[in-house]
């Protein structure tokens, strides 16, 4: 069996989305996208589903992703805090699992406890939330539900942050629902990584 083909199946046979993806894997990776997934698998046990569903049939977007994820990670004017309850809400509105559960994982392994994850379903009610984080979840959330935000929703935002905030707030929503459209388009769904790292870290 040629090289290349072994190493697809096996890629195929760790990613644990397999059965629901929509598509098939690549038959064969980059060096760059193996050397990827060498990496995921030895992080959290298995190839993360992106790296042959979507990077290996389209290995130029991995360096324009890999911009844009390095942007929302380090280079918006947001609490790394902010930034990641941004991601896992407005996935989770999205209803996009394989995003949501990466999110998680990342925000977890930066120190957030699972329980406020969690709680991010009730986060107008929850104690756990600041005013600011409120109102920058509710903006977030108008934009993965609606695609957009009321005009009247500017006010409460506006009491907390600056134009240059909301704008790094609204493209950080408008981004992660790119990713999500991207994932249940072709049927990836959690690979239960967040509860690799939960329970890494319990030990």
């Amino acid at each position: 069996m040629p090289h290349s083909v072994s190493s697809a199946i096996a890629l195929s046979t760790s990613v644990a989305t397999a059965p629901e993806a929509r598509i098939q894997p690549a038959p064969c990776l980059p060096l760059v996208l193996r050397l990827a997934a060498w990496l995921s698998r030895r992080r959290y046990g298995r190839v993360l589903a992106i790296i042959p569903y979507v990077y290996a049939w389209l290995p130029g977007l991995v360096l324009p992703h890999a911009g844009l994820l390095r942007l929302a990670s380090r280079g918006l004017p947001l609490t790394p805090r902010l930034r990641r309850l941004v991601e896992v809400h407005v996935s989770n509105v999205n209803g996009c699992s394989f995003c949501g559960d990466m999110h998680a994982a990342l925000a977890v392994e930066e120190g957030d406890a699972p329980s406020l994850l969690v709680a991010l379903a009730e986060f107008r009610t929850s104690d756990l939330f600041t005013p600011p984080e409120k109102a920058a979840l509710a903006w977030v959330e108008e934009i993965a539900r609606s695609r957009g935000a009321q005009a009247e929703m500017l006010p409460s935002l506006r009491a907390h942050f600056g134009d240059r905030e909301i704008v790094a707030l609204s493209w950080l929503a408008s981004f992660t629902t790119y990713l999500n459209t991207l994932a249940k388009s072709l049927g990836l769904a959690s690979q239960g990584i967040c509860d690799v790292v939960i329970a890494r870290r319990a030990r």
